[in-house]
C-alpha cells in the first residue's frame, strides 16, 4: 500500500514537472514572438529616419571663381564653377559658361575695345543663373559707342546641361502678363521703362514676342550678337531679355513675379 501510494505521488510529480516545463516553454516562446515584433517594428522605424536623414542637399558645396580671359582690346571676366558633386556635371556646366562668354569676342571684329562681365543672378545646388553683359568702346569712334549687349543662361546643375525658358516659365502665363502689362521694366529710368513698355507694345503687335518666339526663347544655344529671347531667374523673379533692333545694343530688360508665370510639374 505504500509503494502505491509513493507510486502515485511520484507520478504527479512527474506530470507537474512536465507540464511546467511546458507552461515556461510557451511563455518563453510568446516573450520570444513580443521580442521580434518589437525589434522588426524598432527595425522599420530606424530605416525610415534614416531614410529621411539619407536626403542630402545637392552640390551645397558648390564655389564660383572668377576667370579672365584678355587679349590686347578685350577683356572678359566670367565664373568657373568647382566642388560639384559630380566632376563630369561640373564639366558640362563649365563648358557651357565658357560657350556663352565667347559668343561676346566671336563677334568682335576692329579696334574698339570690348569688356564683358558676368553678374550670378541665382545659385541653389540645382539651379546657375546667368547674365552676360558686353560692352563696346571705341576711343577713335564716338558713333554708336559705347554699346552694350546682354545674353542670358540657366544651367540645371544636376545634369549640366542649359535650362530653356519654356522648361521654367509657363509661356502661355508669361504672354498674358505681357499682353496686359503685369511686368516689371528693369530700370532706374521712368522715362526708360516708359518707352520701353511702348515698345513692347509694338512687339506684341508685330509678333517679334509671341507666344511661339516665348516657346523657343534660349533654343539652340544662339550666336548671334546681340541675341535673341533669353530667360534668367531670380530668387522671385523670372526674366527675360528681349533685343531692340532700332536701338544699337539695345536690349529690355523684363522681369515677373516667379508665382505668376513658373512652370508648374
Amino acid at each position: 500500500m505504500k509503494r502505491k501510494a509513493l507510486f502515485l505521488l511520484c507520478t504527479v510529480l512527474a506530470a507537474g514537472t512536465v507540464m511546467y516545463g511546458c507552461g515556461a516553454q510557451n511563455v518563453n516562446t510568446a516573450s520570444s514572438n513580443i521580442s521580434e515584433s518589437t525589434s522588426q517594428a524598432e527595425s522599420q522605424t530606424v530605416s525610415e529616419t534614416s531614410s529621411e536623414v539619407s536626403e542630402e542637399p545637392v552640390n551645397d558645396n558648390i564655389t564660383l571663381t572668377d576667370t579672365t580671359y584678355e587679349t590686347e582690346h578685350i577683356k572678359l571676366v566670367y565664373p568657373t564653377v568647382s566642388q560639384m558633386d559630380d566632376a563630369s556635371v561640373e564639366e558640362k556646366v563649365n563648358q557651357l559658361i565658357e560657350t556663352s562668354n565667347q559668343l561676346g569676342s566671336k563677334q568682335y571684329s576692329g579696334t574698339a575695345n570690348l569688356e564683358g562681365t558676368v553678374e550670378v543672378t541665382f545659385l541653389d545646388g540645382e539651379t546657375l543663373s546667368l547674365i552676360y553683359r558686353w560692352t563696346l568702346t571705341n576711343p577713335e569712334e564716338n558713333a554708336g559707342y559705347p554699346a552694350t549687349y546682354l545674353h542670358s543662361l540657366v544651367i540645371d546643375l544636376k545634369t549640366g546641361e542649359q535650362k530653356h525658358f519654356n522648361d521654367y516659365a509657363s509661356i502661355y502665363n508669361v504672354y498674358y502678363q505681357f499682353r496686359y502689362g503685369l511686368y516689371q521694366i528693369v530700370t532706374d529710368n521712368s522715362e526708360s521703362d516708359t518707352t520701353a513698355r511702348v515698345t513692347i507694345q509694338n512687339l506684341l503687335r508685330n509678333g517679334t514676342v509671341s507666344t511661339d518666339k516665348l516657346a523657343t526663347a534660349d533654343y539652340p544655344l544662339s550666336e548671334a550678337f546681340p541675341p535673341s529671347l533669353y530667360g534668367y531667374v531670380t530668387q522671385d523673379k523670372i526674366g527675360l531679355l528681349i533685343p531692340v533692333s532700332d536701338n544699337i545694343g539695345g536690349s529690355i530688360q523684363v522681369e515677373f513675379d516667379r508665382k505668376d508665370v513658373a512652370k508648374t510639374e
